[in-house]
């Protein structure tokens, strides 16, 4: 979770296209270099984004349901939930009263924001619903290799973990809007 915070605090900053984006897109890392062809300034990665989104997914079960794990695994005052707007009341009684409305409200945020990465991808596909390496941090071309294996395998990947959900994420977006 720490991992993450980092990485989303870093590429929040480096790419121009995730300006005002809750959700940013991925790249490999801040100080990379390789843009697809050759080495001058990196691009964010579908295959990151993607993977992103996957993490995001895996562990809402974890945070709807604590005991699925370790105790303080997924503690609220973790920096990660920073992003979710947990109030220092729900971090400091969570284990007192159970919270269980206030954590399907978190996983739910969470939930949201993993969809806000699967959008990178649908907004940047193709018209063939390809997926290359990369795609310009500026204006979403791709870039680099072409039909990347990689990318549609974490596709995949991410699109499984959200289906895994159930109807559980439908529900996040029905009780949003009443």
């Amino acid at each position: 979770m720490s991992t993450f915070v980092a990485l989303n605090t870093s590429f929040a900053k480096t790419y121009p296209i995730n300006a005002g984006h809750f959700s940013p897109c991925f790249g490999r890392y801040e100080q990379d270099r390789y843009d697809g062809v050759d080495m001058s300034i990196a691009n964010p990665w579908f295959l990151n984004t993607l993977a992103a989104a996957e993490y995001l997914y895996t562990i809402i079960p974890y945070i709807l349901n604590p005991t699925l794990t370790h105790a303080n695994a997924f503690n609220l005052s973790h920096p990660f939930f920073e992003a979710y707007q947990v109030t220092d009341d729900m971090s400091t009684y969570q284990n007192v009263l159970g919270l269980e409305t206030e954590r399907q409200d978190i996983a739910c945020k969470v939930a949201r924001d993993a969809d806000g990465r699967m959008e990178w991808i649908k907004k940047y596909r193709t018209e063939q619903l390809e997926l290359s390496e990369q795609f310009s941090r500026i204006t979403g071309e791709q870039i680099g290799a072409k039909r990347l294996t990689w990318s549609y395998e974490a596709f995949l990947n991410a699109a499984d973990r959200r289906r895994k959900l159930g109807d559980w994420i439908e529900t996040c977006y029905s009780t949003a809007s009443s």
